[in-house]
């Protein structure tokens, strides 16, 4: 059976009638991902790929053998061609799935995840050079070069005001994270003392 992807909204709906006991399960799942704090989009595209293998099987997910759930895992991804990140959601929601109903060891069983790092790209001096260059106003080459300069993310100078980077009585605005920031305490510089006459 091949599928196309589906949205939440006709998939899940479909699964409840169709599976025997899906809705029931499913109402459980959904609590489960409401107290621990799931983003709605993290229950919507778990929900969605459980209702699929759900509908492929025609049974809940936690009585499928793991060598059916691995097959039809592979199936998915080579004869299917549908993406990694369904791939990915569809893994992290059948773990999440089998730890509701107590069943450690097929979450356990399901396959690893590869996560990827790259590299960030180090530009040579001579790219820098190029790209600091190419803006026609010197307030973009500023910008530029001060942002590469202190390590500023793009966010982070776009919150930049002319009153964060102003001096004020010797001590400079100081930016403790991505949006909170510290002022300078007055009652760190010693005050003059009044002299008595």
């Amino acid at each position: 059976m091949t599928f196309k992807k589906e949205n939440y909204t006709t998939t899940v709906p479909k699964a409840k009638v169709v599976v025997p006991g899906f809705k029931q399960a499913f109402s459980q799942f959904e609590e489960r991902m409401v107290l621990d704090q799931c983003s709605k989009s993290m229950a919507s595209n778990y929900g969605r790929n459980i209702a699929h293998m759900a509908l492929h099987f025609g049974k809940l997910p936690h009585e499928v053998p793991i060598d059916q759930v691995n097959s039809y895992l592979y199936r998915l991804t080579v004869y299917d061609n549908l993406s990694i990140s369904f791939f990915k959601q569809t893994v992290f929601g059948l773990r999440y799935w089998y730890r509701l109903f107590g069943l450690n060891d097929q979450a356990l069983h399901m396959p690893s995840i590869k996560h990827t790092q790259t590299l960030p790209t180090v530009l040579s001096k001579q790219e820098c050079k190029d790209i600091f260059a190419a803006p026609r106003l010197l307030k973009h080459r500023f910008l530029l070069a001060f942002a590469y300069a202190a390590g500023l993310r793009m966010n982070e100078l776009s919150l930049l005001t002319p009153c964060l980077l102003a001096k004020k009585k010797g001590n400079e605005t100081k930016r403790t994270s991505k949006r909170k920031e510290t002022k300078p305490n007055d009652h760190e510089t010693p005050k003059k003392e009044r002299k008595r006459t």
